[in-house]
């Protein structure tokens, strides 16, 4: 009876772990983009063209946006 409880409870503890393992590893950032894609339509060469995306954070880790270096 004593072996069978000690595998039970190793065996529960064993899973515990692999779950909270598994939880760990999955979580990250997500970006959502409302507009993914915007048409600015007819634009003559020169003039500027402005236009705000917004990016939210879907996911349950932090989301870092680092401008590319031109």
């Amino acid at each position: 009876m004593v072996k069978y409880l000690r595998f039970t409870s190793l065996f529960i503890v064993c899973a515990a772990a692999i779950i909270l393992v598994e939880t760990a590893c999955h979580a990250a950032p997500k970006v959502q983009v409302d507009q993914p894609v915007h048409d600015a339509g007819t634009v003559t060469e020169g003039m500027d063209v402005i236009h705000e995306f917004i990016f939210k954070n879907v996911g349950d880790q932090d989301l870092v946006v680092k401008p590319k270096p031109c």
